[in-house]
């Protein structure tokens, strides 16, 4: 009961963050007045997204993305993330400059089918929600050295954080 509560707190936790940090983006992009500091450019990739064909980063630009890192065996804080960024989704189903991407930390059992799986389990929006996979090492650097979270030490290569790419992919 105790572990059911905590995620729920999590996952509303996680939501709020992430909606204040989309509605501050948005409000501060229609202001102009101070941009929001560039953490990094988002690098070039190629993975593999639910339906088994390849998604390029690039695709990316023109959009505000909201990125996590996820697996799909995960009983702990991905079900909060996901469940988060479900809702985020159900909140802007109008919203065409709005996507997300979660990327699978464990490509040796996250397949495009059980991403698919997964995809249905939080009723993710194709064309909106992507989920991908690859090579663990092409995702543990555009983790590491595209979004400056985990380390290369790290076995897990897992994060709670939800993060924000910009429409430029900064």
């Amino acid at each position: 009961m105790l572990t059911r509560v905590r995620r729920l707190l999590l996952g509303l936790s996680v939501m709020l963050t992430a909606a204040a940090v989309f509605y501050l983006y948005h409000l501060n992009s229609v202001q102009q007045e101070q941009p929001l500091p560039v953490i990094a450019q988002l690098p070039e990739f190629t993975l593999t997204d639910q339906q088994g064909k390849p998604f390029a980063g690039s695709s990316l630009v023109g959009k505000v993305t909201l990125f996590d890192f996820i697996f799909t065996s995960c009983q702990g804080q991905c079900p909060a993330l996901s469940t988060a960024l479900m809702q985020i989704a159900e909140h802007y189903t109008d919203s065409s400059k709005l996507q997300m991407v979660s990327i699978s930390v464990d490509p040796d059992r996250d397949d495009p089918r059980a991403l698919t799986a997964y995809a249905q389990r939080y009723q993710a929006r194709q064309g909106q929600w992507h989920f991908l996979t690859g090579p663990k090492q092409a995702i543990k650097e555009l983790m590491v050295r595209g979004f400056k979270i985990g380390s290369d030490d790290d076995p897990n290569m897992h994060s709670t954080f939800i993060l924000l790419l910009d429409t430029r992919g900064q």
